[in-house]
């Protein structure tokens, strides 16, 4: 299905979290491209990034995955008289790069018979 979409033509950023809790947001997190990370990502955030890659260039035509860096082992919670700071998800998109669809590594790691 991300082929296709990457294929069709149109714009878009295709998001990829890592296992959704209903945990709140506001976790650090992890910006990641390669299909390479696991952990946990609460779903308030993911929804925050959807509709934060909707208005950034960063984002455009990009592939990449999140995660929190609370351990899966750990609950995330947030004190209501001291909720975390709004994040800027601009400065994760800026550093994501071009062409990582995470099919890279499995390119590499076919072997031929």
């Amino acid at each position: 299905g991300e082929d296709l979409i990457r294929e069709s033509g149109i714009p878009y950023a295709i998001v990829r979290p890592c296992a959704l809790t209903e945990e709140p947001a506001g976790a650090d997190l992890i910006f990641d491209q390669g299909d390479n990370i696991t952990g946990k990502v609460s779903r308030d955030e993911v929804a925050r990034i959807c509709i934060a890659a909707l208005e950034s260039p960063h984002a455009l035509n990009k592939t990449f995955e999140v995660k929190s860096t609370v351990p899966f082992s750990e609950p995330f919670t947030v004190d209501p008289e001291n909720p975390p700071p709004e994040k800027d998800y601009n400065e994760y998109f800026k550093n994501l790069k071009d062409g990582i669809t995470g099919k890279e590594a499995l390119e590499q790691s076919t072997v031929s018979v």
